[in-house]
């Protein structure tokens, strides 16, 4: 099968081609030839006004459903949102039921997604049952696939079972991912502490909740030089940290979601609980911070946080929703809609190239006789976020119009495309 992609811009900063307009001719799974022109006969010829390209994106800490949450996420309908969204591949946190946190448990994720469209590498529990007491068999995870160890978005309140999981990787290059969230010191908080939560008559969580951990995380990481991805940073408090450890050689990383990067907490005075999340969302100074920490490389990947939730766990009054919201269908034009012009290109390396460095996965070319990794979006392109491939529907942005879409993936000889 031949795929021809006319006049699409190369967004990627390893390629030669980037910031190009190039044609792209994909055949039996590999790029073929990228030039100024390309005329043959192809079975799909993509073509849009203002195309982009670039290597399939990767999002981290993604929420699965299957197995044991089904009616919320199933692994076809997981896969679908995927590559509706522009990720070829994902790796999934282990909240699901039964925990990922065996050899076996990896060995059936990677089962489950064989033949998808999409890529997944799984990430194992990083305590048993995440529960943060005691740590897993890490290594025997390791050797069955897993690339990351992770309680997923719970805090680890223990600093000895945190230290002891990095000394147990310490001679290991698999990272650890960690989401800094002291819920002790705001067991009933539901919004940002501050102007909002007031308003709302709300008990808010503060930023200090997120930098102690934080803090800890950067000692317990320099003390060790074991390398750890912080996951979901919210506060422009806590870059100050992160910065001057990095400025130091501490061997740290970082994520965002993507809500906290184009939304802030006045957005919450209507009380919709498709904005309850965690990390919460924060004040416009936080969201201006964190852009620029994508922009100056501070923080290196953005995520969807896709938490599918069923409808008798969010269409609730909203100090009784549970947080959470899909993302990885609306991820990328989210951004696009609301982030301002010039800073496209920081969001895609945020979303490709930085994923997969903080997690030592191989970066995909974008080069002639390379393996087709690839996704294809139009950023002038509107559309209307009405039909969900997600089973659940708890997103802030359903049933609105959008600026940018994926228009598909390619994956070796699997694709996608979605061309109205």
């Amino acid at each position: 099968m031949k795929i021809l992609i006319k006049r699409a811009k190369v967004l990627h900063r390893n390629s030669r081609f980037h910031q190009n307009k190039k044609d792209l001719l994909i055949s039996g799974g590999k790029l073929l030839e990228i030039s100024d022109h390309i005329d043959v006969q192809a079975d799909h010829i993509i073509e849009s006004e203002n195309l982009h390209c670039s290597i399939g994106w990767f999002d981290i800490g993604t929420h699965m459903g299957e197995p044991g949450f089904e009616f919320r996420e199933t692994a076809d309908s997981l896969s679908e949102a995927a590559a509706a969204g522009g990720f070829t591949a994902l790796a999934p946190f282990p909240n699901t039921d039964p925990i990922i946190q065996s050899s076996a448990d990896i060995g059936y994720i990677k089962k489950l997604f064989a033949g998808k469209i999409i890529t997944v590498y799984p990430i194992g529990a990083l305590s048993r049952n995440t529960d943060g007491k005691d740590i897993t068999e890490m290594r025997d995870m390791i050797n069955n696939g897993a690339i990351a160890f992770s309680d997923g978005l719970k805090g680890i309140r223990e600093s000895g079972v945190l230290l002891r999981a990095m000394d147990y990787l310490s001679k290991i290059n698999t990272p650890i991912i960690h989401f800094p969230f002291d819920e002790r010191l705001v067991p009933y908080g539901q919004v940002h502490e501050g102007k909002t939560s007031v308003e709302m008559g709300l008990n808010g969580i503060p930023h200090i909740s997120e930098s102690i951990f934080v803090k800890r995380d950067i000692e317990l990481a320099s003390y060790t030089g074991k390398n750890i991805i912080i996951h979901g940073l919210s506060s422009a408090s806590t870059l100050a940290s992160v910065k001057e450890a990095r400025k130091n050689h501490v061997p740290i990383s970082t994520t965002v979601s993507y809500l906290n990067l184009i939304s802030h907490a006045g957005q919450l005075l209507g009380f919709q609980p498709e904005y309850k999340v965690l990390p919460p969302i924060r004040e416009i100074p936080d969201q201006k911070a964190l852009m620029k920490a994508v922009q100056d490389g501070t923080i290196q990947a953005i995520v969807s946080n896709h938490v599918p939730l069923e409808e008798e766990r969010k269409k609730l009054e909203f100090t009784y929703a549970d947080f959470g919201a899909t993302g990885l269908e609306t991820c990328f034009s989210a951004l696009n809609t609301f982030l301002k012009a010039g800073q496209l290109e920081y969001f895609i390396h945020s979303l490709s190239i930085g994923p997969r460095e903080i997690l030592r996965i191989q970066v995909p070319e974008l080069e002639e006789g390379a393996i087709a990794d690839i996704t294809i979006f139009d950023i002038s392109k509107k559309w209307n976020y009405t039909s969900p491939r997600s089973i659940s529907a708890n997103n802030p942005f359903l049933g609105k119009t959008l600026k940018g879409k994926v228009l598909g993936i390619i994956r070796g000889q699997r694709h996608f495309f979605d061309l109205h």
